[in-house]
């Protein structure tokens, strides 16, 4: 039950779902496109182009931690990337 003695609307739950999911797939994709980028700074220098960027992968242009930025819907790449 809700607050007020309602059953709260299925429909707020599928909505806060289909969020989280379009987050989530964004955040996949920006890390996808950082593994690519030539300007990426990896922690373990044995990690092949291509393989998405890992939470101690470094921004060679701005210095930030990708995985951190990447997050973050109101930051931006440096290279425009996405």
């Amino acid at each position: 039950m809700g607050c007020c003695g309602k059953k709260p609307s299925t429909g707020i739950f599928a909505r806060a779902r289909d969020t989280i999911d379009e987050i989530a797939a964004n955040y996949q994709e920006r890390l996808k496109i950082c593994g690519n980028c030539t300007n990426l700074k990896r922690f373990h220098e044995i990690v092949p182009l291509g393989t998405p960027a890992t939470k101690l992968d470094k921004c060679g242009k701005c210095g930030c931690f990708v995985a951190a930025k990447a997050v973050l819907f109101n930051q931006k790449c440096p290279d425009r990337k996405w």
